[in-house]
């Protein structure tokens, strides 16, 4: 069973309208879970768990980026690869005026905000899942990112 945005959009849209902050769906295994704060705000998870796929679209709250060992032999030893774990607009900063989250050779904790991925209105933080050093950010501000685009090399 394949899931779309536009039912996912539906679902978030239905939240909106009957003001609810929490929407747990299960059949089979598929599984949604879409939280948000009262009042408009966004925070949570939303997970789409099939027998063959598992597709991860968070908003602010729990975030759990995509990551995997480098594989190749050029860029100098081991680095984690944070890849973006939904369709959107990459953004390195919280607003246009603001300092960005992270720059190229900044240490980061487990946890720190790395960048936030826009996606259906929503602003959804990318947060480290290790400590380490930026090493490369590779996707451009306020550009278009794929669902697994490499965002950061962290060592």
């Amino acid at each position: 069973m394949n899931i779309s945005d536009l039912e996912i959009e539906d679902l978030i849209q239905l939240m909106r309208e009957n003001d609810l902050t929490e929407i747990k769906l299960k059949n089979g295994k598929i599984s949604i879970e879409i939280s948000r704060l009262p009042a408009g705000g966004v925070q949570g998870n939303l997970s789409v768990i099939g027998p063959e796929t598992h597709h991860s679209h968070p908003e602010p709250g729990n975030r759990n980026p995509v990551t995997a060992p480098d594989r190749s032999a050029a860029g100098g030893g081991n680095f984690k690869e944070v890849k973006s774990p939904l369709v959107g607009t990459f953004y390195r900063a919280p607003g246009p005026d603001k300092d960005p989250f992270v720059k190229e050779g900044d240490q980061v904790k487990e946890g720190d905000t790395l960048c936030i991925v826009e996606a259906m209105k929503s602003m959804n933080e990318i947060k480290a899942e290790c400590t380490g050093t930026v090493l490369e950010i590779c996707a451009e501000n306020a550009q278009p990112v794929e669902y697994d685009q490499l965002l950061f090399k962290i060592r």
